[in-house]
């Protein structure tokens, strides 16, 4: 699958980008170029997470149709 983007609107500011990579990963949902992490205010950041590419897993299909059908993906 090609490599895409996805933007978090709200993340705790102890949460880092090796952080944010690293659970993508775990959850078997794809392999992270980069992230970066903008304050927001000191309750929160927001994340822009790039893919190199998804993995072929029931989770990150999942993702990707929830976002190409314009609709929340959430993590848990």
């Amino acid at each position: 699958m090609s490599a895409f983007s996805i933007y978090i609107p709200s993340v705790y500011p102890n949460i880092t980008e090796e952080m944010i990579s690293h659970t993508f990963n775990r959850m078997d949902v794809g392999c992270v170029q980069h992230v970066e992490l903008v304050s927001q205010n000191k309750k929160s950041n927001k994340a822009y997470v790039y893919f190199n590419s998804l993995y072929n897993s029931e989770l990150a299909m999942s993702i990707c149709d929830d976002l190409s059908c314009n609709r929340t993906a959430k993590l848990s």
